[in-house]
């Protein structure tokens, strides 16, 4: 335990307010304190901050020595220069507030008053009590450097920084008055409702430019519910219906709980309409976020050394927390800002066509990218029996996607193909589909349901909207094939009057599932050419193999017509014609 520390620093003088007196708030520290925590014997008030006389001295030496091994708050994404020791009014404020010394008996030396934690007295207790491990608070005695998202104090703003440009305690706090913001107190220097505070220095333009959801949002939300002030709606709340600035759960970003468990606190049915706490419980999720490793990190990306996104390295833990989707800074509810992406999407960094950085992502499937595409730790080859086998893997979707791809879905552009009979409207030969109109929760809106939208879990395999089944020996039914039935007529695709009259032999008589002949994604230009893999064409080798001349292989001949070498069922083709 610390013995003695001096608790008294230069600061320029108090500031009198004609409101308000400081005889009546908690940092009166004298005999005559209104709070749980004062000295025994001094009488005086100002003294336990401020030096009378010759207290203002440029080298230091009459401020307190930084007895206390502090270790300050550092951040992968922190635009300066991460803190060291306290500095300045921080210096005289964790003097009390580090928890290390007892507030109790004063001995006078000199200018300086002095504690002994011996002589007795009372250790700050609860939020006071930040303790000498700064990581988990709002970083303090530090240049902020300006980024997008960072400013400094508009000119008049009661949040300010000190005669050297340096954020302290004091840039949030007025040690002289407490009822600044009846609701909360705590000596803020401006009323806090709706971030009032912190938007002062935390610009994010599009936490108000497009109503974001956590912004505007009028849930009930207090105390019993997780919020760390009294007001009672989301948006009152505001940053601090996640963070925290004091006594974080998390070392960076000051959250208060560990990655997607901050999520899950409100979007469990109790404050946002959804529930995703049910949705996890679904046998196929989107990635280990019930099982929250807090493996997240905001600055990971292409060009970050130590956590690469695309992952670099076969080693890497993949993870899928909902931040890696979701800017729940910029998150919004409508779609026509960004009609590429949703709004619940908005704001997210993603993975270009060409393999680069964009941000924020124009398109749904660059989100998709950063993970779903040039990353070195796919399973290359996947081992569980209801997967489908190629007879050249490809796990890269931007390849799959590419618009030079010899066939694909059209996610990266409008369809190529001018002949598709039997689409369901309004899907058209040149529309564009989405990601999510595949992968999506099976019971949200795309499936019929009034749960979430999105991939983020389901009771079919791959976290898919609707069934497809691939197992060989397949009864066809609407429902083993609803996946595909969803964009192509069922009743079209069986008959005469699809461009493969062969489909209905196939997939009823033969029972072969669709995925015996085609792939769901693409076939990249790594795979195949337009020729031998037109139209999705690319077989399940567990359930067709090659011929006797040695080849497993489809020849497109025009529109309707085209030749197959494999042997199927048993049976074997060779340039069978159709």
């Amino acid at each position: 335990m610390r013995v003695t520390i001096a608790l008294l620093v230069a600061l320029a003088p108090a500031p009198a307010y004609a409101d308000v007196s400081i005889a009546n708030t908690k940092h009166n520290l004298s005999t005559s304190g209104p709070g749980p925590v004062k000295a025994l014997d001094e009488t005086q008030i100002c003294k336990f901050c401020h030096i009378p006389h010759h207290g203002v001295d440029k080298s230091g030496s009459n401020r307190p020595a930084p007895v206390a091994v502090y270790q300050p708050y550092n951040s992968p994404t922190l635009a300066s220069a991460p803190p060291g020791v306290p500095t300045g009014a921080t210096r005289v404020c964790l003097s009390c507030h580090d928890g290390t010394i007892a507030i109790g008996q004063t001995v006078r030396s000199g200018m300086i008053s002095m504690v002994n934690a011996g002589l007795g007295g009372t250790m700050l207790q609860g939020g006071g009590n930040v303790g000498t491990d700064l990581r988990r608070t709002h970083p303090v005695s530090f240049h902020p450097g300006l980024a997008p998202d960072i400013r400094t104090p508009p000119p008049g703003d009661a949040v300010k920084l000190d005669s050297s440009g340096a954020v302290q305690c004091t840039s949030c706090h007025d040690p002289h008055r407490d009822l600044i913001d009846p609701a909360i107190g705590k000596f803020l220097v401006k009323p806090n409702r709706g971030s009032a505070l912190c938007l002062s220095c935390h610009a994010m333009p599009a936490w108000t430019a497009n109503n974001s959801s956590h912004q505007a949002s009028p849930k009930f939300f207090d105390t019993t519910l997780g919020a760390t002030t009294p007001y009672t709606t989301v948006s009152d709340n505001g940053c601090e219906s996640c963070h925290r600035p004091h006594a974080a759960v998390t070392d960076t970003h000051l959250l208060k709980g560990v990655g997607s468990q901050v999520c899950l606190q409100c979007h469990n049915g109790r404050v946002a309409d959804k529930n995703f706490v049910a949705e996890l419980g679904k046998p196929y999720t989107h990635g280990p976020v019930a099982a929250d490793a807090n493996v997240h990190n905001a600055a990971e990306g292409p060009a970050n050394p130590v956590r690469p996104l695309p992952e670099t390295r076969s080693t890497q833990q993949r993870h899928a927390e909902c931040v890696d989707c979701h800017n729940p800074h910029a998150a919004y509810a409508q779609t026509a800002i960004a009609p590429n992406v949703p709004g619940s999407l908005f704001g997210v960094w993603g993975i270009d066509r060409n393999g680069s950085k964009i941000a924020p992502a124009r398109y749904e499937y660059e989100i998709c990218f950063k993970c779903h595409a040039d990353s070195a730790n796919k399973p290359s080859s996947p081992q569980p029996p209801e997967t489908v086998r190629h007879a050249v893997p490809e796990t890269n979707l931007r390849r799959q996607f590419d618009l030079t791809a010899p066939s694909g879905h059209p996610v990266e552009g409008p369809g190529r193909n001018p002949n598709v009979p039997g689409l369901v409207k309004p899907l058209a030969e040149m529309s564009t589909i989405y990601c999510s109109d595949c992968h999506a929760s099976d019971s949200g809106p795309g499936a019929g349901g009034n749960g979430p939208r999105g991939p983020h879990s389901s009771s079919y395999r791959h976290v898919l909207e609707r069934n497809l089944l691939t197992a060989d020996n397949t009864a066809e039914s609407p429902d083993a094939y609803a996946l595909c039935y969803k964009c192509h007529q069922r009743q079209v695709l069986l008959s005469d009057a699809s461009n493969f009259k062969l489909h209905k032999t196939h997939v009823v008589n033969d029972r072969a599932p669709c995925t015996a002949c085609h792939t769901w994604h693409g076939v990249s230009l790594t795979q195949g050419n337009e020729i031998n893999n037109a139209h999705l064409i690319d077989f399940d080798t567990s359930i067709a193999s090659r011929a006797r001349v040695g080849l497993i292989q489809y020849t497109a001949a025009g529109i309707g017509h085209g030749t197959c070498t494999l042997t199927c069922h048993g049976l074997e083709h060779v340039n069978k014609v159709y």
